[in-house]
C-alpha cells in the first residue's frame, strides 16, 4: 500500500510541473498574439484619431466658408434691393415729369389757341409760350438724364445679380460639403470610439494573461 501511495505521489510531482509548463507556454503564446493585436489596434486608433482631427478641421473651415458666404450673399441682396429702390424712385420721378410735360404741352396749345389768355398784348403771349416751352424742354432733359441713370442702374443691378448667383452656387457647394463632412465626422467618430473600446478590452485581456502567467510561474 505504501508503495502505491509513493508511486502516485511521484507521478503527481512529475505531471504537475509538466502541466504548469504547458499551460504557461499556451498563455505566453496568447500574450504574444495579443501583444501583436494590441500593437496593430494601437496604430489603427492613432490613424483614426488623425482622421477625426482632420475631418473636424475641414468641417470648421467649411462652416466658416458657409458663414462668410451667407454674409456676402446678404450684403449683395441688400445692394440689389437698394438698386431696385433707386430705380423705382427715378422711374416715379420720370413718370411725374412726363405728366408735367404733358400739362405744359396742353398749356402751350391752349395759349396758342387763345392768344388773349392772361395777356394784353402779343409780347406777353410770346413770353408765356417761351416759359412753357422752356419748362417742357427742361423736363424733357431731366427725363433723358433719368432714363440714362435707370439704364446704368440696370446694368449695375444685373452685374450684382450675376455675382449673387455665383455666390449662391458657391454657398450651395460648401453647404453640401459641410453636410457630407458632418456625416463623415459622425461615422469616423463612431469608428474611433469602437476602436478605442476594442483597444481597451485587448489591454485588459493582456493584463489578465500576464497576471495568469506570473501566477503559474510562481
Amino acid at each position: 500500500m505504501k508503495k502505491i501511495v509513493a508511486i502516485f505521489s511521484l507521478l503527481f510531482v512529475v505531471v504537475a510541473p509538466s502541466f504548469g509548463a504547458s499551460e504557461l507556454s499556451k498563455i505566453n503564446a496568447q500574450i504574444k498574439q495579443t501583444e501583436q493585436q494590441n500593437k496593430k489596434l494601437e496604430q489603427q486608433v492613432k490613424t483614426s484619431d488623425r482622421e477625426v482631427s482632420k475631418t473636424k478641421k475641414e468641417l470648421v473651415r467649411a462652416a466658416d466658408k458657409v458663414s462668410s458666404l451667407e454674409d456676402q450673399r446678404g450684403a449683395m441682396a441688400k445692394k440689389i434691393a437698394e438698386l431696385d429702390a433707386q430705380r423705382e424712385k427715378i422711374t416715379l420721378e420720370m413718370d411725374a415729369n412726363r405728366a408735367r410735360i404733358s400739362d405744359a404741352a396742353a398749356s402751350i396749345l391752349f395759349v396758342a389757341s387763345h392768344p388773349s389768355f392772361d395777356s394784353e398784348n402779343m409780347r406777353e403771349y410770346v413770353l408765356m409760350s417761351a416759359v412753357l416751352s422752356g419748362t417742357a424742354q427742361q423736363l424733357d432733359e431731366q427725363i433723358a438724364r433719368a432714363e440714362a441713370q435707370v439704364r446704368e442702374l440696370g446694368k449695375i443691378r444685373d452685374a450684382r445679380a450675376i455675382e449673387k448667383e455665383k455666390l449662391d452656387r458657391t454657398a450651395k457647394k460648401y453647404e453640401n460639403e459641410k453636410k457630407e463632412l458632418d456625416k463623415l465626422l459622425k461615422t469616423r467618430s463612431a469608428q474611433n470610439e469602437k476602436l478605442k473600446n476594442e483597444h481597451s478590452a485587448l489591454q485588459k485581456k493582456l493584463r489578465e494573461l500576464s497576471a495568469r502567467a506570473k501566477s503559474i510561474s510562481e
